[in-house]
């Protein structure tokens, strides 16, 4: 998750802080939009994994108590 968030934000960094205009111009039109999509589909479904592996964990040691 880390990986892909850190891989996003030096991309829209250098998107953002590139001395080329044109590459800004050409780029920042599709690309941009592109890969934040892609990024947070991504951050988004490895959050949403460890979020159910934690809460399945949960409900495993709840049940082992109850027992």
């Amino acid at each position: 998750a880390f990986c892909v968030s850190s891989v996003s934000f030096a991309f829209l960094k250098f998107l953002l802080f590139s001395e080329q205009k044109e590459l800004i111009e050409y780029a920042g039109a599709w690309v941009l939009p592109t890969w934040t999509v892609i990024s947070s589909g991504l951050f988004y479904r490895i959050w949403s994994r460890e979020f159910e592996s934690c809460f399945e964990k949960e409900e495993d040691e709840e049940e082992d108590e109850d027992i």
